[in-house]
């Protein structure tokens, strides 16, 4: 909630969780700055639209340009990383070695597609995704592609029909390797 008096008039206006975040972090980060600082964020997407992690991060790289200072950003959230360039990000990963890993993205960061960070950044490609499971079980009820193209087509995407026919051709290729080993 924010109060706005003129006068004798009040008008208060009530925030979303979203809206009420981003107000507390700009004027959180207003009120810590000063010159030559260092400003440790965490997580600022945190119940915020992208458009409002975009309206935040414009305006710390305003701040920070204005007190000639600088930030760590702490993040999941793509869109920010997308805003940063790759010599700026870094990636911390659980290390067999040690206890974590830190490494540069593979990628420029910078204005990249949203969908190569989250692959190559956040390591999405290894990830099993629950619309893969979905999928993978419907292969095993012993559904088609033809079936399932016919049934859900306009509600698969291009990439769910690729996953679909590369898995059903893997299963029947596991299926032949089987056989075969099984007349041996």
């Amino acid at each position: 909630m924010i109060a706005f008096l003129k006068g004798d008039e009040t008008h208060v206006s009530y925030f979303s969780a979203g809206q009420a975040m981003f107000v507390y972090m700009v004027f959180s980060a207003i009120a810590g700055v000063q010159r030559d600082s260092l400003l440790i964020i965490d997580e600022p997407e945190l119940f915020l639209h992208p458009n409002l992690e975009m309206a935040y991060l414009r305006m710390l790289r305003t701040l920070l340009r204005l007190f000639e200072s600088y930030a760590i950003v702490a993040t999941h959230s793509v869109f920010v990383v997308r805003e940063v360039p790759a010599r700026n990000v870094r990636i911390f990963s659980p290390s067999e070695l040690s206890d974590v890993s830190i490494g540069l993205p593979s990628i420029e960061t910078f204005g990249a597609d949203i969908a190569e960070i989250a692959n190559l950044v956040f390591d999405n490609i290894a990830a099993t995704k629950p619309h893969e499971e979905w999928l993978n079980g419907l292969v095993k009820k012993g559904e088609t592609y033809s079936d399932v193209k016919a049934r859900l087509g306009s509600h698969l995407t291009d990439e769910n029909l690729t996953f679909l026919r590369n898995h059903l051709a893997t299963t029947r290729e596991k299926m032949e390797i089987e056989e075969t080993s099984g007349d041996a």
